[in-house]
């Protein structure tokens, strides 16, 4: 499983045996291309590790529009955090962009895990931070990044999945129209 090579690796004060309970709870599953892992309305449970492909999570505006606000690829945790953290029902959808792999773990033990160690809670003191500032880091470049450099990044960090993603989902996520993108992406070729 990814996380035991590539997500605790970061965290050195996790020990083994934490790991192993952590594992315990973990199930892995597959979806299809298009499939909802969490659908608007519904009360998040889970916490996802994406193993592989790809996932986005998005927004449905009054007229049925969609949203993409986030993208996420394999290595990455994915949840509806709000909803998970306050069991109410999210305003968002999570979906499949590609077949994927997934290993998902319930609510329930993440609290079991953290109530019992003290490691675990620091685990998730840390993970809680790093999303604050994914987060805080997605709204500056959003707001005063060109789009052009947003997306020369995304492709620097994931060239094997950018251009696999629909061009209406990667421009929602980039803040711009499809048309904005497929001229920068002629831009680009022409350098």
């Amino acid at each position: 499983m990814i996380f035991q090579t590539m997500i605790f690796k970061n965290f050195p004060y996790l020990l083994s045996s934490d790991i192993e309970d952590f594992v315990r709870y973990c199930t892995k599953k597959s979806y299809k291309k298009g499939e909802l892992l969490v659908r608007n309305g519904m009360i998040c449970k889970k916490v996802y590790l994406v193993e592989e492909g790809i996932v986005r999570s998005y927004y449905l505006s009054p007229n049925d529009e969609e949203s993409t606000y986030c993208i996420t690829f394999p290595g990455s945790f994915i949840t509806a955090y709000s909803s998970l953290i306050l069991q109410t029902p999210t305003v968002e959808n999570i979906q499949a962009v590609t077949d994927i792999e997934v290993t998902e773990v319930p609510v329930d033990a993440i609290h079991k895990l953290s109530a019992n160690n003290i490691r675990w809670m620091r685990f998730l003191k840390d993970m809680a931070e790093y999303q604050y500032i994914e987060l805080e880091q997605r709204l500056h470049q959003l707001q005063h990044v060109p789009a052009i450099t947003r997306y020369e990044a995304l492709l620097e960090q994931h060239p094997e999945y950018v251009l696999h993603l629909p061009v209406n989902y990667l421009s929602s996520y980039l803040g711009i129209t499809p048309r904005h993108l497929n001229r920068i992406r002629k831009s680009l070729m022409t350098i």
